[in-house]
C-alpha cells in the first residue's frame, strides 16, 4: 500500500528542507510541496507542532523536527536500508549531515566578520572534511551507495549538502576524495533527482 499523502511546510528556499524534499522526489511520493515566505511566518509559527520548521501534515497529524521529519519519510518509502542495522547506520550519516549543515549555517548568519571568517574556516577545515572522510570511509572498496546496495536517504542526504559546492574549499574538499566525489554525480543523475534540480523553483540557497 501507497504511504499517506504528506504535506511539507518549508521557506521558500532549500536551507534545511531540501534535503527532505530530496526524500519525497526520490521515492516518486505524493506529496504537497508548501513553501512560505518569511513575512508569512510569525502568523503560521503557533500553529506548527514544535513553532519551527519544517513539518509536515499527514493523516491528520502535525510532525516537526527534521529527524523526526526525514526518518518518517524515509521510513515510509524505502529509503531507510534493508535491515534494522542499515536503518541505524543511514540514520548515523544523517546525524553527521545536520552537524555539518549546523556549523555551515551558525557561520553563515553570525554577525561578527571576524568570528564569521574563524566559523567558516573552522567549518571547511574541520566540519566539511570530516563529512567527507566518513562518506568515503563507507564508499571503500568500489561501492556505488553508501549503505546497503542500493540508494538510501544517507546518499540523499549527503549529496543535498554537497551539491553546493562547485567551486572554493568546499570543491576541494569534495576532490580529495573521488569516491565521494563519484557518488554526487552518481546521486544527481537519478532520474528523479535531476529533474527536480532542472525544475524547482530558483533560490539562493
Amino acid at each position: 500500500m501507497a504511504p499517506p499523502k504528506c504535506s511539507f511546510t518549508y521557506f521558500n528556499g532549500r536551507g534545511r528542507g531540501e534535503q527532505i524534499r530530496w526524500l519525497f522526489v526520490q521515492a516518486g511520493a505524493e506529496w504537497e510541496d508548501r513553501r512560505i515566505e518569511q513575512d508569512a511566518w510569525p502568523e503560521l509559527k503557533p500553529k506548527a507542532p514544535t513553532g519551527a520548521l519544517p513539518f509536515i501534515e499527514v493523516a491528520g497529524k502535525a510532525i516537526g523536527q527534521s529527524g523526526a521529519v526525514a526518518m518518517y519519510v524515509a521510513r515510509e518509502n524505502g529509503l531507510l536500508g534493508s535491515s534494522n542495522l542499515e536503518a541505524a547506520q543511514i540514520h548515523m550519516l544523517w546525524e553527521c549531515t545536520q552537524d555539518a549543515l549546523n556549523a555551515m549555517f551558525k557561520a553563515m548568519f553570525c554577525k561578527d566578520s571576524d568570528k564569521q571568517a574563524a566559523m567558516f574556516n573552522d567549518y571547511y577545515t574541520q566540519s566539511l572534511p570530516k563529512l567527507i572522510k566518513l562518506m568515503a570511509a563507507h564508499l571503500k572498496g568500489g561501492r556505488d551507495w553508501l549503505i546497503g546496495n542500493k540508494v538510501s536517504m544517507a546518499d540523499l542526504v549527503t549529496v543535498c549538502l554537497l551539491e553546493n559546492y562547485t567551486d572554493g574549499p568546499g570543491l576541494a574538499a569534495i576532490e580529495a576524495e573521488p569516491s565521494v566525489k563519484a557518488l554526487i554525480e552518481r546521486v544527481k543523475n537519478l532520474p528523479n533527482i535531476k529533474k527536480w534540480i532542472a525544475t524547482r523553483p530558483a533560490s539562493q540557497f
